[in-house]
């Protein structure tokens, strides 16, 4: 999928918490750096203060302090054999992005301290969300989401204490927000996590069981179901489960693992595993459905006629997205945004070495999990809404209908920042594997309609049609989720960081 080009995608995650950090297969993490002694630390901090003295005096408002926190981080960053000075650096811009209500550098800031030294890592997150949550215009429900991922990531790896202290800093942050969904929302995830952790104590002693006796029918039993139907950790309990002793679960859990790519073949295992979930209670009867639900929009792009419209009707019935319609945000003035819901699932990421036009940093290719959904702009966003929302168009051709042009990244990251303080709803850009799987929706060819270029003009403005100007949104045809010219048009940013090592 080498042709990949248009303008700022929107990410709404108020409905249903977004995948963000947990997409992109792990690496191996560096070895991290003991905290710097007092001394070496004070020695530091006075060489910094003396370096950056100018700096520091010219910060009096906000802005000027969230420009010099943006300044430090990238010192820090840039700073590679000077441990203690990095240190140094880093908590500098933490603290003076945060006193500025500068949550991207802040977090910014914290990621490189949290990964590089040896930090309390609940701590440091935990006083930093607590110092932005004092700043002055803070977006709240902004901070709420961020406490939401990171809820997420400690119950991804079960530390339960770690997820309900991050459970308890959010309700708070919700209650600021004045918004009551937040605020109920922020009270049932807290219920979520003391739930979750009591499941947890009860399966340990299975867990015990499997480091020492890894083929143990019941302990993986216990094991897989905790997994999959209470985590809905679907990838890290379906082995378990293929050895475990409840005959129903393991066969399913067998075919699933063999990885059907087929669209009959993904259809008969989504109907195996609804025909299972009637035997279990509600709960995990949801998580089954839910998990069938995954196999049957995979395999939807590639049904048709009655068939097609019977799978539409079942994902229907889980509350899958086949059947969603889209929602709107509305600017004002008339101007609303569509977005659609993208739902959850894998996809294989990059392109194969022999695809036509295969750029070397689209490889290797691997497989990629989107754990959660997420609404995504069904368009580019226009001129018009860009400057609702923020008050100017930067563009040079101006046409209202146009796909906004000539903005940068932190531009990009201000009007998602200005449109959560409007809607009320975080929202955000995109990591680059949330827009491939979007782009994708369910495919596996070069382009989301097959491999033939020829059809590209009736899905995208590119060279060969475009007259190399940009054309009003939704005059071509969409890809199977709803989303228009995904490819062509002008070019996207994403919100995470490239790295041509990684």
């Amino acid at each position: 999928m080498s042709t990949r080009v248009l303008t700022l995608a929107i990410v709404l995650a108020g409905l249903a918490i977004p995948s963000t950090w947990a997409d992109e297969p792990a690496t191996a993490p560096a070895a991290k750096v003991a905290v710097p002694d007092v001394a070496a630390l004070k020695q530091a901090q006075k060489l910094v203060n003396d370096v950056y003295a100018d700096d520091i005096a010219k910060a009096k408002n906000a802005q000027e302090k969230a420009d010099l926190g943006k300044k430090l981080l990238q010192a820090g960053i840039d700073t590679k054999s000077d441990v203690v000075g990095k240190y140094i650096l880093l908590g500098m811009a933490k603290d003076m992005a945060a006193g500025a209500g500068d949550a991207d550098t802040t977090f910014s800031a914290v990621d490189e301290l949290t990964q590089s030294y040896q930090v309390d890592v609940v701590k440091t997150k935990t006083e930093a969300m607590g110092k932005l949550s004092k700043a002055t215009d803070v977006d709240h429900a902004a901070l709420v989401d961020r406490a939401n991922t990171w809820i997420d990531d400690a119950l991804a790896v079960d530390y339960y204490d770690t997820a309900r202290q991050f459970a308890d800093l959010a309700l708070p942050l919700a209650r600021a927000t004045k918004d009551l969904d937040a605020i109920k929302d922020a009270g049932e995830r807290v219920r979520e996590v003391s739930s979750a952790a009591t499941a947890y104590q009860e399966v340990r002693q299975a867990l015990v069981t499997l480091v020492t006796n890894p083929k143990d029918p019941e302990a993986n039993l216990a094991a897989g179901r905790f997994y999959c139907l209470t985590k809905g950790l679907w990838e890290k309990g379906l082995p378990m489960l293929a050895m475990g002793k409840d005959e129903g679960l393991k066969a399913m859990a067998k075919k699933e693992l063999a990885d059907p790519t087929e669209a009959q073949a993904q259809v008969e295992l989504a109907n195996g595993w609804w025909t299972l979930a009637q035997k279990y209670p509600s709960a995990p009867q949801e998580s089954i459905r839910e998990h069938a639900g995954q196999w049957y929009e995979q395999a939807l792009p590639n049904l048709t006629g009655l068939e097609k419209a019977k799978i539409e009707k079942r994902v229907a019935e889980i509350g899958g997205s086949s059947e969603q319609k889209p929602i709107d945000l509305d600017l004002g003035n008339k101007i609303k945004m569509k977005l659609v819901l993208i739902p959850s699932g894998k996809f294989v990421m990059g392109s194969p070495d022999s695809e036509r036009d295969h750029q070397v940093n689209e490889s290797p290719q691997h497989e990629v999990i989107i754990s959660k959904p997420f609404y995504m702009g069904i368009y580019p966003v226009t001129q018009e809404e860009y400057t609702q929302v923020v008050g100017k168009n930067p563009s040079q051709a101006r046409d209202p209908k146009n796909p906004v042009d000539n903005v940068s990244w932190d531009d990009a990251v201000a009007f998602c920042k200005k449109l959560s303080q409007m809607s009320r709803k975080p929202v955000r850009l995109p990591t680059e594997a949330e827009w491939e799987y979007a782009c994708r929706a369910g495919t596996s060819t070069r382009f989301s309609f097959g491999d033939d270029e020829k059809d590209l003009g009736d899905y995208a403005w590119w060279a060969g049609n475009s007259d190399k100007i940009d054309h009003p949104v939704g005059q071509k045809k969409s890809n199977p989720w709803g989303l228009y010219e995904m490819n062509g048009n002008v070019h996207e940013w994403c919100g995470d960081w490239y790295n041509e090592d990684y």
